[in-house]
């Protein structure tokens, strides 16, 4: 194991992730002394623009998982060409789909004159920087995917400052207020596309983004977008039901609350997962003659586990203390933590491990089995399990669904490795290239 070569694909996965968090952050700051107009202006485009960030993140590990194997190849900037000209017509197609939904969305969503008002105009703009932000992550996927992630570190910092000036100047210097919120995210989206482009090569600025892409290996291509856009579909909607669920029985307002400090907590601790999934099958479509991907990940995988299992005996220890002191729960909101921390700890190492047995999946181009995993355990075993201890007010019940989850993956990814060992032996890098 390269530790060297892993670690210089997942640390700009991950700053690149987090720098997109920061700059969300940066924008609630800056508007949270306009009132309460904007800041509400500002969720709702975040939270109904939807398509193209879904869209984005199912495309990541086909496009740098696809272009790792073409690294050294004659035929390299041929590819890259094609998978960023696949951006730009998939763009097209999404600012056209939102300028024709999300106006209708924002009206059903939004019942204050002022805040329908700023909302409209936001989203109008938003929707136009689609192509941009679509672009820029494939270009910022290819090269991820080329093992030159680490070029991408000082603009993912620069971005970060450069949206927090421009929001500042155009908010209070020029008195734009709320408008110069979106007006900088717009502005830092194209920059961002730019600098992007320019580190991938001046050959790759151009009008043959928008030539008609070649449709047969498009089609391929998507197949494979598509599982994962299915996969994340369903985990947003996952999460939509869920707060409909926790709404069930008497404990309404305990469960949502601590429903809400779990999702703030699960999204600081599952980005380095969600990080190390990206980098694990960049690293693997990177290496020659792999025979035995699980193998070559046997020492992220012992590492791995072994941190997980410090945050467990730090979970365990500390939860109560957390959960009164940090999140300030207390009567049955604090008996459902306490509870939730313990289901949390146990399927936290287990959870890693089906991060990595993912990534070994994507690499071998398998996007549908690990789609079909999570859709078919979300809707058919976490769903119906946490309904019922949800009504029932039964925080053993309802934390032990995602628990279910947790391992009915861990089961079903063991079943498929099992089933791929017994079949007849064929050259894997062959058949995950055709594929």
């Amino acid at each position: 194991m390269n530790w060297r070569a892993f670690f210089s694909v997942l640390t700009p996965i991950l700053l690149t992730f987090i720098s997109g968090r920061l700059i969300q952050q940066t924008d609630i700051l800056m508007l949270s002394s306009l009132g309460v107009a904007a800041r509400a202006a500002l969720v709702i485009p975040t939270n109904i623009m939807l398509l193209d960030a879904i869209f984005g993140f199912a495309m990541a590990p086909v496009i740098s998982v696809h272009l790792g194997r073409f690294r050294d190849d004659k035929n390299l900037d041929f590819e890259v060409k094609r998978c960023l000209r696949f951006c730009a017509s998939c763009s097209l197609i999404l600012v056209l789909l939102g300028l024709l939904l999300y106006p209708f969305l924002v009206k059903m969503t939004a019942t204050n004159v002022e805040v329908l008002a700023l909302a409209k105009d936001a989203t109008f703009w938003l929707t136009l920087a689609i192509p941009g932000r679509l672009i820029q992550f494939g270009a910022a996927m290819a090269l991820h995917g080329l093992g030159r992630g680490k070029e991408l570190i000082k603009w993912s910092l620069l971005a970060v400052t450069l949206n927090a000036l421009l929001n500042w100047i155009l908010i209070f210097g020029f008195n734009l207020g709320f408008k110069g919120s979106y007006i900088s995210t717009f502005a830092v989206t194209w920059l961002s596309l730019g600098w992007t482009l320019l580190l991938l090569g001046k050959s790759y600025f151009g009008f043959y983004l928008f030539n008609p892409p070649d449709w047969e290996w498009s089609r391929s291509f998507l197949k494979q977008v598509l599982a994962e856009f299915s996969r994340i579909c369903s985990g947003q909607m996952a999460g939509f039901v869920s707060l409909f669920l926790y709404g069930l029985g008497s404990l309404a307002m305990e469960k949502l609350s601590v429903f809400g400090v779990a999702c703030a907590l699960e999204n600081l601790i599952f980005v380095p997962f969600l990080a190390t999934t990206r980098a694990s099958s960049i690293y693997l479509a990177r290496q020659n003659n792999i025979k035995d991907p699980a193998e070559t990940l046997k020492p992220v995988k012992l590492w791995g586990f072994a941190l997980c299992c410090l945050i467990v005996i730090t979970i365990l220890v500390f939860a109560e203390p957390i959960g009164k002191n940090l999140y300030h729960l207390d009567g049955e909101a604090l008996r459902w933590w306490k509870i939730y921390s313990i289901f949390l700890a146990f399927q936290l190492p287990v959870s890693f491990l089906n991060t990595l047995s993912k990534s070994i999946w994507q690499y071998r181009a398998k996007f549908n089995l690990v789609s079909r995993i999570d859709i078919v355990l979300c809707w058919f075993v976490l769903m119906p399990v946490l309904s019922l201890g949800s009504y029932f007010d039964n925080p053993w019940l309802t934390w032990s669904a995602y628990g279910l989850m947790t391992f009915g993956t861990w089961a079903w990814l063991r079943i498929a490795e099992f089933r791929l060992n017994q079949s007849p032996k064929t050259n894997l890098s062959a058949a995950v290239i055709a594929a």
